[in-house]
C-alpha cells in the first residue's frame, strides 16, 4: 500500500476539490444531490385566499372541481452510512494507487456531499466483524474526523467480509437511511440479502475497480499442478507451469463475475456504478450518483 503521505495527499485532494464542486461556479450543476428548502410534500389541502398559486395542483384541483393546494414540510437531515472494505485485496493496484485509497477517497466525498446537504454522516469499516469508526454526527467536524480515521485505517483482514458485517449492520441499524457499500466486491452475494438490504436502506453499492484488472494476468502465467499428474508417482509436491490457457481462464472467470454482480444488482433493483483508479474521484462518484439517481 501506497504511504500515508500519498494516501493523506489524494484524500484531503477529493476533499478540496469535492466543496470546491459544490460551492463554486460550477455548483449549479449538481442541485440535483442537494436538498431545497421545504421540498418535502406532506399533503393536499383546499386553497386559502393568499397561499401562493405555485402551490396548485391543477389535476386534483379538476378532479375535486376546487382548488386545492400541495403543502410541504421542512425537510429532516437524513442519515448517511459509510461501509468500507478493508480486506486485503482492497491492497490491489496495477499503478501507483490502490483500491483502499481510492475506496477512501469516494468515503471523503461522499462525506463532504453529506455534510454540504446538512445530513447526518456515520463511518464504518468491513473487517471480520463490523467496526464504527465515527457515529452518525453532523458538520464539517465530522468529515473531519471521518478523514483522520480514514488515514489511520489499513487493510488487513483476509476473507469474504462485505456481506456478513452488512449482515452485523442491518441488526445494528434498523431506521431508514443511505448505505454506501464501498468495495472492490471480490466475493459472492446473496441475492436473497441483496434486495433485502436495498428494501430497508437507499443501497449503493460502488465498486472499485482498476482498467487493468485482467491484463495484469498476462504477467501471472503459471499453473499449479501434481507433479504425480506427469511422473505416474505419488509425490505431493508442486509444480508451477507456463499455461496461457489458464491466463485466458482466469481472465474469463473475472470477467463473468463481474457481469453476474451487474446482473444481480439489476435483479434486486440495487443502485450501483464502478469507480476505476485510473479516473477522477470526484468527477466519477458525481456522475455515478447521478447516474443512478441517489440524491445527495
Amino acid at each position: 500500500m501506497e504511504g500515508l503521505s500519498e494516501l493523506r495527499r489524494h484524500v484531503s485532494s477529493a476533499v478540496i476539490q469535492t466543496r470546491r464542486m459544490l460551492t463554486g461556479s460550477r455548483a449549479g450543476q449538481f442541485r440535483i444531490m442537494t436538498r431545497g428548502s421545504g421540498s418535502d410534500f406532506d399533503q393536499l389541502r383546499e386553497y386559502q385566499p393568499g397561499d401562493d398559486v405555485r402551490f396548485i395542483d391543477w389535476k386534483s384541483s379538476a378532479r375535486g372541481q376546487h382548488l386545492v393546494v400541495r403543502e410541504y414540510r421542512d425537510e429532516r437531515s437524513r442519515s448517511i452510512h459509510l461501509l468500507l472494505d478493508c480486506s486485503r485485496s482492497m491492497l490491489f493496484g496495477t499503478g501507483e494507487k490502490r483500491f483502499y485509497e481510492r475506496g477512501a477517497s469516494i468515503a471523503a466525498i461522499v462525506a463532504v456531499m453529506g455534510e454540504n446537504a446538512g445530513d447526518a454522516v456515520a463511518l464504518h469499516f468491513m473487517r471480520q466483524n463490523l467496526q464504527t469508526a465515527t457515529p452518525l454526527l453532523v458538520g464539517r467536524q465530522q468529515t473531519d474526523r471521518i478523514v483522520r480515521e480514514l488515514l489511520r485505517n489499513a487493510p488487513s483482514c483476509s476473507g469474504d467480509v462485505v456481506q456478513k458485517t452488512a449482515h452485523s449492520f442491518a441488526r445494528l441499524f434498523c431506521k431508514k437511511s443511505l448505505l454506501f457499500l464501498i468495495s472492490d466486491f471480490i466475493e459472492p452475494l446473496d441475492v436473497d440479502f441483496m434486495r433485502f438490504l436495498g428494501a430497508r436502506y437507499s443501497l449503493c453499492c460502488i465498486r472499485v475497480r482498476d482498467k487493468n484488472e485482467t491484463a495484469v494476468l498476462d504477467t501471472v502465467r503459471f499453473l499449479p499442478c501434481r507433479e504425480s499428474e506427469f511422473s505416474g508417482q505419488d509425490d505431493a509436491s508442486l509444480l508451477f507451469l507456463h499455461s496461457e490457457k489458464n491466463v485466458q481462464q482466469a481472465q474469463c472467470v473475472l470477467k463473468q463475475m463481474r457481469q453476474e454482480q451487474e446482473d444481480l444488482f439489476r435483479h434486486t433493483r440495487v443502485a450501483w456504478f464502478d469507480c476505476f483508479v485510473q479516473d477522477d474521484p470526484v468527477k466519477s462518484v458525481f456522475m455515478g450518483l447521478k447516474k443512478v439517481k441517489v440524491l445527495l
